[in-house]
């Protein structure tokens, strides 16, 4: 806890995620090993990568090319990290998911946008604040499932393409035909994919019948 510049208490609130912080350095050792092949192989690279990529490399006596491990150590120290300031919150873990709601909708907004095909909107009319919210509880949907589905997963049970779409896609295919005495319908045989799905879900499988109507 802190005070600010008008003496108000403040709260700083440090956050680290080590799953981000490892998939972002995966990331740039990859990018940094491709340039400094590269470069000792004496051939040309992109002058928009290499201004990423020099800060991390450094030259040997024979003028090779290498990581400069200093450097990527003290990248990695800061990597995935981020902080909230508060003058509100003493708690972390609320000022944290308040912050993601916060994201939630500003992300919704922003894409609400390109939906509409402008850059500014008239947010007083009607018409428009009902679509936003519609559209923030459809991305409030979607990220709940998606999340539900990444707890879900399993070794032998994974998501089609890592992709709530490629899900969704699966479960249009299933199908339900008349029986012959037409007074029910029968569900055809459910893929693995499909059963995958459901149960990445939440979902209860379709009965094999259902009453006509």
């Amino acid at each position: 806890m802190g005070f600010d510049s008008t003496g108000t208490d403040t709260f700083l609130h440090l956050y680290r995620f080590p799953k981000i912080a490892n998939e972002q350095t995966a990331v740039l050792i990859k990018k940094i090993d491709k340039l400094l092949d590269l470069r000792n192989k004496g051939l040309e690279v992109d002058p928009k990568d290499w201004e990423i990529v020099a800060k991390y490399a450094v030259q040997d006596g024979e003028n090779h090319w290498r990581r400069d491990i200093e450097a990527l150590n003290l990248w990695q120290s800061t990597v995935g990290c981020f902080a909230i300031r508060s003058d509100h919150l003493q708690d972390p873990i609320e000022a944290l998911l308040i912050y993601r709601r916060r994201g939630l909708i500003e992300t919704a907004f922003r894409r609400f946008e390109v939906v509409r095909d402008s850059n500014r909107l008239q947010a007083a009319e009607t018409t428009y604040l009902g679509k936003l919210m519609v559209h923030v509880i459809a991305q409030s949907l979607r990220i709940t499932m998606m999340v539900q589905a990444k707890n879900r997963e399993t070794s032998d049970r994974k998501i089609p393409g890592n992709s709530l779409e490629k899900m969704l896609a699966t479960l249009k295919r299933i199908r339900a035909v008349r029986a012959p005495t037409r007074i029910s319908w029968a569900a055809e045989p459910l893929s693995k994919n499909a059963l995958d799905v459901f149960e990445l879900l939440g979902l209860h499988t379709p009965p094999l019948t259902f009453k006509g109507i």
